[in-house]
């Protein structure tokens, strides 16, 4: 429900409660409730506190599984790397991310996974914060390719999510006939997933131009949630260079004739 300091509240009531019972030593439950906490404060964007709670459940479970790898531990890795990273801290969220990725590597052992694909996916986009849109696009590439083969042929967000992504690292790269081709890729994916139909008409309204029955309405934050105005503006922009300003010529000359 987005209630945070409730939300906040009761995790401090479920920490307590487990180090009562635990008595203050290393435990699975408490290392859980300092992250359940974490992420809370992340919400917040209260940064301080989010990293405090995460390096606290991170050093117990390092205490707890002895410095081997453990999926637990990749994803406080993962967790503490995202904070550095909305911190604009992108060195240290890289550092975080690598230590994550190279555990769960060695835990899945080089096979397609989840969590692997999540992780490449991740430092892409710390790489596209940091402005290096070619790195970005290197590990979207490689987080795509992993999610097609975990998901085969059925539909997946993360697959819709990646097409995107690669949609708008393209645009930063100008490379306009790529962006067109993943925006397309993602809306058919969107299809697929039988998404809100008024978040679909929004999208295809404004991308897709070869079904001109489709009228494109207004799109508000009213109807649409303020993430996608952002990647419904890069598409319709790549829209535009790619399909219309290549065929302006034409439309000077019809002009001039008039």
């Amino acid at each position: 429900q987005g209630n945070c300091s409730k939300a906040l509240q009761y995790h401090e009531k479920s920490l307590n409660m487990r180090i009562n019972i635990y008595g203050h030593t290393d435990h699975p439950d408490i290392a859980s409730s300092h992250h359940n906490m974490a992420s809370a404060y992340y919400l917040q964007e209260n940064y301080s506190k989010t990293l405090k709670h995460y390096e606290k459940s991170l050093n117990m479970q390092l205490s707890i599984y002895g410095h081997t790898d453990h999926p637990d531990i990749a994803t406080s890795y993962n967790n503490i790397a995202s904070v550095y990273n909305s911190q604009g801290e992108y060195s240290k969220a890289l550092q975080h991310h690598e230590k994550s990725l190279n555990m769960r590597l060695n835990i899945y052992g080089h096979t397609d996974h989840p969590d692997i694909a999540f992780s490449y996916n991740n430092m892409a986009s710390v790489y596209r914060s940091q402005g290096n849109y070619s790195k970005a696009l290197q590990y979207h590439e490689k987080s795509l390719k992993m999610r097609l083969a975990v998901h085969q042929t059925a539909p997946h967000s993360d697959i819709f999510n990646s097409y995107l992504s690669l949609g708008d690292v393209s645009m930063s790269l100008f490379n306009f006939s790529s962006a067109v081709r993943y925006y397309q890729q993602s809306l058919c994916t969107l299809q697929l997933l039988s998404c809100d139909e008024k978040q679909l008409d929004s999208l295809r309204s404004m991308t897709d131009w070869s079904q001109p029955s489709i009228t494109a309405g207004p799109v508000t934050t009213s109807n649409i949630d303020p993430l996608w105005l952002i990647h419904l503006y890069n598409m319709s922009i790549c829209f535009i260079v790619y399909y219309f300003i290549p065929n302006m010529h034409h439309m000077v000359n019809v002009f001039q004739i008039l």
